[in-house]
Formats: structure tokens, C-alpha cells, sequence
């Protein structure tokens, strides 16, 4: 999902740079939004370390939340381009791969966050 995100901002900016005006960036995503896209960039990357760092019950369940509330919040954003008329383009293609990743993840960390933990590994319970 790091990935994606990182590849729709370039796009984003070879896109502009194309056309030679990067106006539009202070719409979307705004200072505002670029600084929502710092936080959860550096959240995504602090929660692939603690996936690997702990496996204790509230982590995971942690973990599971803000992927699913992170998946969420993107879709609900795209949703809000779409309604506002904006149609197919690359864009599109790059949002609808994120919010797939982010759909997959999300179930992937509830199967997860399910597992019991025993004599400090993680097992099926």
C-alpha cells in the first residue's frame, strides 16, 4: 500500500509536470492533506516494524484497525473525486489497485489479530 501511495503522488507530479502547472496540488491534496499523506507514511512504515516486532494480542488487533480505518479513508476519498465528476483515467486505475491492496491487508489482519498466542508464538486458536 506504501508503494501505491508513493507511486500515485509521482504520478501526480510527472502528470503536472507534463503540463507545466502544478496549481492544482494546492486543491489536492493541499498542505493539509500532504500532511495527512506524512503521518499515515510514517505510520504505514512503523506498523511493517511492529508486524515483525510484536505479535502480542493488542498489537495485532491494533494493527488490523488502523489498516482497516486507513482502507477506509482512502476509499471514502476516492468516492468523493468520483461523485465530483472526475471519470477514468490513471489516477483511477492507481486508486481502484491501492484500495484493493488496502481490502486484502485489512482481511489478512483480521485473520491475524484472531490468532491465540502460545508459549510466545503465535498460533491458530
Amino acid at each position: 500500500m506504501l508503494f501505491m501511495l508513493i507511486l500515485m503522488m509521482l504520478a501526480d507530479l510527472v502528470e503536472l509536470g507534463m503540463k507545466g502547472d502544478f496549481s492544482p496540488l494546492a486543491q489536492d491534496p493541499g498542505i493539509a492533506g500532504l500532511w495527512f499523506i506524512v503521518i499515515v507514511s510514517s505510520i504505514n512504515v512503523m506498523m511493517q516494524i511492529s508486524v515483525r516486532a510484536y505479535e502480542d494480542k493488542l498489537c495485532r488487533w491494533s494493527i488490523f484497525g488502523v489498516t482497516a480505518l486507513y482502507t477506509f479513508v482512502f476509499i471514502v476519498h476516492q468516492a468523493t473525486h468520483l461523485v465530483a465528476g472526475e471519470g477514468f483515467d490513471l489516477h483511477f486505475i492507481l486508486d481502484v489497485t491501492h484500495h484493493t491492496i488496502g481490502i486484502v491487508t485489512s482481511i489478512a489482519a483480521y485473520r491475524w489479530a484472531k490468532l491465540s498466542e502460545r508459549n510466545g508464538m503465535v498460533a491458530p486458536g
